[in-house]
């Protein structure tokens, strides 16, 4: 259990890791052929990655490339913890035969590193493989529009409804003091300069980098909200922690009232803000003098992420009354969600209604289309169709 909980909670930047453990291999692989294959497979494995981490910040997708992702993260920090060098051993890099080779037959935790990435290899081999099954799963089960790198938000009511949830964990005190961890992701903070040469606002403010974050909400003892930052590891590995305080106590948080400014952008939309090519599709949030490039955690998507602050912010205590309780301030099922679903829309902007013919799909889209392929393989199939329909009926 613990080793699920530190991957699930774990949000490694799976592409920069992968950089990390590849420029040191190609370095080596003339030495060695198990580290040609290793830095060619961890190569050729990022790209998938690239689609299958921004599928899972989206509701509609995350549950079928959750696992895949954590196996690949886990996998690559495990990749790194091998190449990293020990303290007793020498920092030049290795340059010939001979030296390549003690560098190989270092031990760590009493295996080579020789064997270590003999063994990785058919780790990374499994990576691949559970990655293409995600995928595929993706392309069969779920419509068109949700694939799409910048797809448009639309309003999924289980989306509230975990939110809901989420929110009466807290009201119901079944969440300690250290709160609950609802994203993670990098962090940019509006700071005041008059000497940077690209400022915002008029030449007074601009972000300013503060790494990757475990965002955890928390509930003051006094009954109130609030989003607290916590610097993340740079690897996740199980039983490792999934946050720690900076040293100098460079940890903030940002108290959700019902004045916080929330909006809702693609990353390469923040104004003033320098983006790599890799993150323009991300979804982020500014809050307040904060921006988050948004990463899930667990089975916390986009979607439900700002469900969550937005009934937040309409629990906040506000006027000299006390905060209120989620049951007063959010009603999700009011005229069939309608009610709820345009405070969100007041928040951050109008959802996108799906297409007449999704619509009239509806949630038995899958299992009519699998059965319509079925029955284009023809008579010979009737066996298999008749059988998958008769598992159907028992779930």
């Amino acid at each position: 259990m613990a080793m699920s909980l530190a991957l699930l909670k774990g949000a490694v930047d799976v592409v920069i890791n992968t950089k990390k453990a590849v420029d040191f291999l190609k370095n080596m692989s003339q030495a060695e052929e198990d580290g040609f294959y290793l830095w060619r497979m961890l190569d050729a494995l990022s790209p998938a990655m690239s689609i299958a981490l921004s599928l899972r910040r989206r509701h509609v997708t995350l549950r079928h490339v959750e696992s895949a992702v954590e196996v690949c993260r886990y996998t690559w920090a495990r990749c790194e913890e091998i190449l990293e060098r020990d303290g007793g051993e020498d920092d030049d890099r290795p340059d010939d035969a001979d030296s390549w080779s003690r560098w190989f037959d270092v031990k760590k935790k009493g295996v080579t590193r020789r064997q270590a990435v003999k063994d990785m290899l058919g780790h990374i081999s499994m990576c691949q493989n559970t990655l293409q099954l995600s995928l595929t799963t993706v392309v069969l089960a779920v419509q068109n529009h949700h694939v799409r790198p910048r797809a448009a938000f639309r309003y999924i009511p289980a989306a509230q409804e975990m939110a809901v949830s989420i929110i009466q964990e807290f009201e119901f005190g079944r969440i300690g003091s250290s709160g609950m961890s609802v994203a993670v992701g990098e962090v940019q903070r509006l700071e005041n300069s008059s000497t940077r040469a690209k400022q915002q606002d008029g030449g007074h403010r601009y972000w300013k980098p503060r790494g990757s974050r475990d965002v955890r909400l928390m509930l003051s003892k006094e009954g109130e909200f609030s989003l607290e930052f916590r610097k993340m590891k740079t690897v996740v590995l199980a039983g490792d922690s999934d946050s720690e305080d900076e040293e100098g106590g460079d940890l903030w948080t940002q108290a959700v009232t019902s004045t916080m400014p929330l909006r809702r952008l693609w990353m390469d939309q923040v104004p003033n803000l320098e983006v790599d090519e890799e993150d323009e599709d991300r979804v982020a949030y500014i809050m307040g003098d904060c921006m988050l490039g948004f990463d899930s955690v667990g089975r916390i998507s986009a979607e439900v992420f700002e469900a969550i602050i937005c009934m937040l912010k309409r629990m906040a205590p506000s006027g000299g009354k006390a905060r209120a309780c989620l049951a007063d301030a959010v009603d999700v099922a009011e005229e069939g969600g309608q009610v709820w679903r345009k405070a969100v829309e007041k928040e951050l902007g109008e959802f996108e209604a799906p297409a007449a013919d999704e619509t009239a799909r509806g949630q038995g889209g899958l299992i009519a289309r699998c059965e319509q392929t079925l029955r284009a393989w023809g008579s010979s199939a009737a066996g298999v169709h008749a059988q998958c329909v008769r598992l159907l009926c028992r779930i």
